[in-house]
């Protein structure tokens, strides 16, 4: 078997010939099974991992809630292959039992993602009954997978947020300590987080004027007429943590419609709550729950979803339209540009 970081390594490869060069996903997956002799169940972890980056290269211009571009299909090219004879390495030429596949194992390949994209979950949830024993501990692994995942990944991006907003700080404190009028860092902050560079304002504000008596934070601005320094640290890292804000919040919402949907499933089949992360929502900071309940960041994620909503993508020939998520979350999707 190859190293599944390898395999990975390769979908990365396929996806960026595929931005770059515009080589179908599929054209790369077949050149990929000729040169390396994959079976099919590597063929399959290569193909999701290059449908992933994609995704995840496109999701950056789309303001829409669907991405339209033909998936990468490893029963398609494995087919192709074996019709040409051109299968490498006689010795991979086999395909595992399903039933012996290590499910979390092809979850370990999203590590990297900030979206969990699989067709299979997608068909999966969409099935209202299970009919053996087998089908639905196949269909709870997956969900599992995603809802701990998820989870994950959660704890790690509002941690990154909670840290960049204390560096952001301290930033701003030297800023003023060195003669800026915070009228000016003001302007920067509004300029660089459009849904969160209020709050940040009235935070930073609050704490560092009780702490530093001596400075005058009704100071005029000096650069009102002129546009804000984009080049500046302040100006960065504000963009680094509002992102990680909307994509927080995004995770949240999917792991609550993926919990739904796993909850929903245990219970028609009466099976035990098997996830290791019950705890998603106690997780976060009390600066990120600041954030979040921050009437100012609330309101603007909503004019952002309310402006942008209806906007779609050109259609493109021969593209399958593809949903990002559950209909919950779509909403949100549509605006976060998570790099």
């Amino acid at each position: 078997m190859v190293d599944p970081r390898e395999l990975e390594k390769l979908g990365e490869r396929i996806s960026k010939d595929y931005i770059q060069r515009h080589i179908a996903l599929n054209a790369g997956l077949k050149k990929v099974a000729s040169e390396s002799g994959l079976n099919k169940q590597e063929l399959r972890r290569v193909a999701e991992s290059a449908n992933v980056n994609t995704y995840l290269a496109l999701i950056k211009t789309s303001e829409d809630k669907y991405l339209k571009f033909d998936l990468a299909d490893a029963n398609l090219a494995h087919e192709e292959i074996v019709k040409e004879g051109k299968v490498v390495a006689p010795i991979r030429d086999y395909e595992l039992e399903e039933d012996s596949v290590d499910v979390e194992g092809i979850f370990a390949l999203y590590k990297t993602a900030g979206v969990p994209m699989q067709e299979d979950i997608e068909n999966i949830i969409e099935q209202s009954s299970i009919k053996t024993d087998g089908e639905f501990k196949k269909q709870s692994n997956y969900l599992q997978g995603v809802v701990e995942y998820l989870n994950d990944n959660y704890v790690q991006v509002q941690g990154r947020f909670t840290t960049g907003v204390e560096e952001l700080q301290e930033m701003i404190k030297q800023a003023v300590l060195e003669g800026m009028a915070y009228a000016d860092i003001s302007s920067i902050l509004k300029t660089a987080a459009e849904c969160t560079g209020e709050p940040m304002i009235e935070l930073f504000r609050e704490r560092l004027a009780n702490r530093m008596t001596h400075i005058d934070f009704d100071k005029k601005a000096e650069f009102s007429s002129s546009l804000p320094n984009t080049e500046t640290q302040v100006f960065r890292l504000a963009s680094v943590i509002e992102t990680d804000f909307l994509h927080a919040l995004r995770l949240e919402e999917a792991h609550e419609t993926y919990r739904a949907e796993y909850d929903d499933l245990r219970k028609k089949n009466d099976s035990p709550n098997m996830l290791k992360n019950a705890r998603f929502f106690n997780t976060a900071s009390e600066s990120f729950k600041w954030f979040k309940e921050h009437p100012k960041s609330t309101a603007a994620v909503a004019m952002l979803a309310s402006y942008k909503i209806g906007k779609a993508m050109a259609p493109k020939k021969k593209e399958k339209k593809v949903p990002l998520t559950r209909a919950a979350i779509n909403l949100r999707l549509k605006q976060y540009k998570v790099g």
